[in-house]
């Protein structure tokens, strides 16, 4: 997985956790939800922590394996593992999410214009 891949699907979590904060309700949001439940306890764990807490913003992913008591290598691997099994929730956002626009969560193959 490239650096590329790897920032969108930071991405696409960043988002997810915007539109469940702002209470929208969309079949995408509930396809997302069910990608995080495959996986695993650790691996749910960072994504929890690095991307959809409350303090995202400011978690850096030393913190991270630093208070888990793991190395920067092991923590590397937990997260590569957590991001292959994320891949799709790229398709999930609207290529619009790229340039900077708020986050519109789309179905597969049909694109929802902008309010």
């Amino acid at each position: 997985m490239n650096r590329e891949q790897k920032k969108s699907i930071a991405f696409a979590l960043l988002n997810y956790r915007l539109a469940l904060s702002l209470g929208m309700q969309h079949s995408s949001l509930e396809e997302i939800g069910r990608m995080l439940e495959t996986l695993s306890e650790k691996e749910r764990w960072l994504v929890e922590a690095r991307y959809l807490g409350k303090e995202a913003e400011y978690t850096f992913d030393k913190d991270l394996y630093q208070a888990a008591g793991m190395s920067a290598i092991t923590y590397s691997k937990l997260r590569a593992s957590a991001f292959t099994k994320l891949q799709g929730i790229t398709d999930l956002i609207s290529p619009s999410q790229r340039f900077g626009q708020p986050p519109i969560l789309r179905e597969r193959g049909e694109a929802h214009d902008q309010e």
